[in-house]
């Protein structure tokens, strides 16, 4: 998206996926020393924190004429706290970087931290330029039908209180692009790069139904359901996942809806502030059963309060509600979220340097249950979920079953490459 803005505005631009582009680091390092740019943009999550950083200071040492730009969610949410991180870097943007983008690249910002105004309106964002990369590099995300995948995020922003969750980039106020826009983007998508799977990749799909509804009408009135199979998230809430809206979406060929789960006990989903019930994730998932549309569900391991109790509620409503895929994740205490708070405070949080975090990583503990005890359940469910997965996957898609175990090495190799 910032190098679509960027080389819209005239720009030169080269967008680089450190891992998929290059086998190892100094050949980037040398790339970007080589090719001089005025700037170079790093994109900062907290399990890439580590690799960001230092991957900033080489470029610093070699060549300290570079500006270094830093932004993402684990910048934004530590700047927040007026935390410029990666310290190595020159600049540091705390939330949406597409207006501040030009002006770091003509040079009218050098330095500092930033925290540009939260984006009124998306109307203005521009379709992607995926001639910036090569998406065929890219699995997609599992589980996959159709090859290549790509998404479109057509809102920004989640306005509910999970404590878990961060908001560090897009913030609580939802904001949409016009169906209209979506609906050419598909288009795009489709016939200029030959996509075959497209993911709505939005916080809430179903937040704002009247758009929803635009936005189906507008896919099948171009007979792009025809062409492409869809996915996306969903809230479970009852006013938001109706019979009607599911039948709509399966006519528009939509295959998989993601729901956060959480948790399969009442209590713990209070705790979490989740804002949903036990009965509307069992409602929610027999419709998508009825209307024949395959579901995901994310469990978390690992919040406060959690007891072996709980974990075998999530366990059991697993089971009840059967879900196409499913995980069951640790919980990850991200900074500038309640969870991150809780657990510092009562002493739960079991390292104090976000450069030791780790995707499938027990990283605190409970009141009742120790790390081992967590990490324990929670490769106890993976196993589990991953039979099923596995069966799943024999029945309705066998041939993914070698692309997903393939491209779940590479990521595990990706994952030792960021350490």
């Amino acid at each position: 998206m910032l190098g679509t803005i960027l080389r819209k505005a005239g720009h030169t631009v080269e967008a680089i996926h450190e891992t998929e582009d290059y086998k190892n680091r100094e050949d980037l390092i040398l790339r970007i020393i080589s090719t001089k740019p005025d700037v170079v943009g790093v994109t900062v999550t907290t399990f890439n924190c580590k690799s960001a950083r230092e991957l900033c200071r080489q470029i610093k040492e070699k060549s300290p004429a570079i500006t270094v730009a830093c932004g993402g969610p684990h910048t934004s949410a530590l700047g927040k706290d007026g935390i410029a991180y990666p310290p190595e870097a020159d600049i540091w943007v705390v939330g949406e970087g597409d207006k501040i983008i030009l002006d770091i690249a003509d040079g009218n910002i050098k330095g500092g931290i930033h925290f540009p105004d939260q984006l009124r309106s998306l109307d203005d964002t521009p379709m992607l330029d995926l001639t910036l990369t090569d998406i065929r590099k890219f699995s997609g995300t599992y589980p996959q039908t159709r090859f290549p995948s790509m998404f479109i995020m057509g809102s920004r922003g989640c306005p509910f209180s999970c404590t878990f969750c961060s908001r560090a980039v897009f913030n609580r106020i939802p904001r949409y692009r016009k169906p209209e826009a979506l609906a050419e983007e598909a288009e795009k998508l489709i016939t200029d790069f030959g996509v075959r799977e497209i993911f709505f990749h939005d916080d809430t799909f179903n937040m704002r139904l009247e758009w929803v509804y635009s936005l189906l009408y507008l896919l099948r009135k171009k007979n792009l359901h025809k062409k492409v199979l869809f996915r996306t998230p969903c809230r479970v809430d009852k006013k938001l996942v109706t019979e009607d809206l599911l039948e709509e979406m399966k006519a528009t060929n939509f295959w998989l809806i993601f729901f956060g789960v959480e948790n399969g006990n009442p209590e713990m989903l209070k705790s979490m502030k989740k804002g949903i019930t036990v009965d509307e994730i069992k409602r929610a998932f027999s419709l998508c059963h009825k209307v024949g549309i395959k579901t995901e569900a994310s469990f978390i391991i690992g919040m406060p309060n959690e007891t072996l109790k709980t974990i075998r509620d999530s366990e059991k409503l697993w089971r009840d509600i059967k879900p196409y895929w499913c995980s069951f994740s640790r919980a990850i205490p991200f900074p500038a979220t309640e969870f991150y708070g809780i657990v510092k405070e009562k002493g739960h949080l079991l390292t104090q340097n976000f450069e030791d975090y780790q995707l499938n990583m027990t990283l605190v503990r409970t009141d009742e249950l120790d790390k081992d005890t967590l990490e324990r359940e929670a490769q106890r469910l993976n196993k589990l979920a991953m039979r099923q997965k596995a069966m799943n996957l024999l029945r309705a898609h066998p041939y993914q079953l070698a692309r997903i175990a393939g491209g779940m090495i590479k990521t595990r190799l990706r994952g030792s490459i960021g350490k």
